[in-house]
């Protein structure tokens, strides 16, 4: 992932020290619920960037794909981004935060 846009590289730099940092429980909690929990997840911005990225309107870079190429490529992304809500892969952190909390 390193190397690929500045953008990733904090990324990835953030996701290490979140998972290195010492965190308190209130902060663990905090920090799963962001991750992955609530409707303003670090996983809905990853899907809505993906969703941007696979859009020939939106990122430019693709107007040289021919147009079923292109299609695909937009589909494909909005599935992730709708595979993502849907799935709803962060209700295992909304739970783990929930016990840590004590709920």
């Amino acid at each position: 992932m390193v190397g690929i846009h500045p953008a990733l590289d904090l990324f990835v730099d953030a996701m290490r020290f979140l998972a290195v940092d010492r965190l308190t429980a209130d902060q663990t909690q905090s920090a799963l619920v962001t991750l992955a929990g609530a409707d303003a997840s670090a996983l809905v911005v990853i899907g809505l960037v993906a969703q941007r990225l696979t859009n020939p309107d939106t990122n430019p870079a693709l107007n040289t794909l021919d147009a079923d190429t292109a299609k695909d490529v937009r589909q494909l992304g909005e599935q992730f981004a709708y595979d993502l809500a849907v799935l709803d892969p962060g209700d295992r952190l909304n739970e783990a935060a929930a016990r840590i909390d004590g709920i």
